[in-house]
């Protein structure tokens, strides 16, 4: 496909940089997800992904179960799982 304009360069960069940036959030996601210790499965079933729908928009992952931190952080009776900030650094690197 050749190019013909600066507008189209322009579209054809920002079409990829959102594609690109979905794939690695696709990826954080399933990846912190997956780590999610499991008893129930409420807290892994809690994640949701909200895409980049252009650029400039900023995605989102969360979770609103109420003891997500707990899980993260730790606390007094349990060790940290630290699934976020684990698969965070991953893509970051």
């Amino acid at each position: 496909m050749a190019i013909k304009s600066t507008k189209e360069l322009s579209a054809t960069l920002q079409a990829w940089a959102v594609k690109e940036t979905r794939v690695m959030q696709g990826d954080l996601f399933a990846s912190i997800r997956d780590e999610t210790p499991v008893d129930t499965g409420t807290a892994r079933d809690g994640w949701t992904n909200k895409d980049v729908a252009k650029l400039g928009d900023t995605g989102s992952i969360e979770n609103l179960v109420p003891y997500i931190g707990w899980l993260e952080f730790g606390s007094d009776d349990t060790a940290p799982v630290g699934m976020v900030r684990r698969n965070i650094k991953r893509v970051v690197r």
